[in-house]
């Protein structure tokens, strides 16, 4: 098995990650229900009003993206099922997810992926070793879409290593999988939280945004995380202290991000690769991305943090050990927001653990980083420095995903 090469340093989490393995590695995935024709023409027919923020997800080694059409593509590591199309072959390209239709946002975890219908309805396949699909305990992974029963109403979805949150309508959140502090395999909702208007799953800890522009946090807290000015580990929601105005929260593997309403950025948690864009090791609490202004949206990576300004250009910083930050460089890490050679029409991001997606503004997919599974669906397994476009189905043309009228709310 091939090693990842980055120093032991950054975390033993690496190193479980690894034991994964890359088993069923396949350039040439077998047949879906998907033409290339058909991808190619997707921005041509019934385009449904999508949030931007929920348009593509990836984790560590898949990426899952949503057309606006309703249908939806995945590639990269399936040895889980994490890519949805009823087998364990990964996919150096994109496959066509068999049995979704009318779907509004989709999220992913380590190994596992979420999709929201249009009926809100929430559908999980991939990995279930804690529950994370939130279907029961009887099945070790499903390598299909499969209905999460008992839930309704649904308006939006999160996913992180091993768990999933929903946001109803209703305002509450409900989640299920394994957690620092707690596990269920079914649907259980959060306590003490209400009038939620947004949610993000980091991998250690999730937030919420109430409908009055305040954000609260639960879960663990061993580097500040939650940023209320603590480490200890909560399971009840608490308030990040000393913002107000949030439009969008992101969460990495030990840090959070939050967006307001001014287009600034803040950070919290860890900052051992310059994730939080200031010079401390760690900040409890939240402290503004200086460079920054004009923000549209915000994703967080494992170790790094992507922002999309309204212009449509696209800034990183943090981990750039494999080329996340597309700047063409593999300089170790930066704590400067860092520029994206050649963007300027970014509509939808994603942070993997060490790569970045995005979807142009005319529906094109692009990525750049770790590219070891073909989470970059560029038909090779090769890293880059650079955004290299994603390929169509069955490496035909080029994937596209059609163009978007909506932008994330305030």
């Amino acid at each position: 098995m091939k090693k990842f090469g980055l120093i032991s340093a950054i975390t033993p989490f690496v190193i479980a990650l690894c034991a994964c393995g890359g088993n069923g590695k396949v350039s040439e995935p077998v047949a879906t229900d998907a033409s290339p024709k058909k991808a190619a023409l997707l921005q041509q027919i019934n385009p449904l009003r999508l949030d931007n923020d929920s348009r593509i997800a990836t984790s560590f080694a898949h990426t899952v993206a949503l057309a606006t059409d309703g249908m939806v593509f995945s590639w990269g590591f399936n040895g889980t099922g994490a890519l949805g199309t009823s087998d364990y072959l990964d996919s150096t390209t994109p496959r066509q997810i068999s049995g979704l239709s009318n779907v509004r946002a989709v999220s992913v975890g380590q190994y596992h992926s979420a999709a929201l219908r249009g009926d809100g309805t929430v559908w999980t396949w991939g990995f279930n070793a804690d529950g994370q699909l939130g279907v029961g305990s009887g099945s070790y992974s499903i390598p299909r879409p499969t209905l999460v029963s008992g839930l309704s109403d649904v308006a939006a979805i999160a996913s992180n290593s091993n768990r999933t949150l929903a946001l109803r309508k209703d305002g509450n959140v409900w989640g299920w999988g394994s957690s620092r502090t707690g596990s269920s395999n079914r649907p259980v909702v959060v306590s003490n939280l209400s009038n939620v208007k947004a949610i993000a799953a980091g991998d250690s800890a999730n937030y919420a945004i109430k409908s009055d522009g305040s954000l609260w946090a639960w879960g663990a807290n061993n580097y500040g995380q939650l940023g209320n000015g603590s480490t200890f580990p909560s399971s009840t929601p608490i308030q990040v202290l000393g913002l107000s105005g949030v439009r969008s929260v992101a969460g990495g593997m030990y840090h959070g991000l939050a967006l307001t309403s001014d287009g600034k950025v803040w950070a919290w948690g860890t900052n051992t690769y310059g994730q939080l864009g200031i010079a401390n090791y760690f900040s409890p609490v939240a402290q503004q991305v200086l460079g920054l202004s004009g923000v549209k949206s915000i994703s967080a990576g494992a170790y790094h943090s992507v922002a999309v300004l309204n212009s449509g250009r696209i800034l990183s910083w943090g981990l750039n050990y494999y080329g996340a930050f597309g700047s063409g460089s593999y300089v170790f890490s930066n704590s400067t927001p860092t520029e994206m050679l050649g963007v300027n029409n970014a509509a939808s991001i994603a942070a993997g653990y060490y790569h970045t997606m995005f979807i142009s503004s005319t529906g094109d997919v692009f990525g750049t980083g770790y590219n070891y599974y073909g989470q970059l669906g560029t038909h090779t397994t090769s890293n880059t420095a650079v955004p290299l476009q994603t390929v169509g189905v069955r490496g035909v043309g080029n994937l596209k995903l059609g163009t978007n009228t909506l932008t994330p709310s305030n």
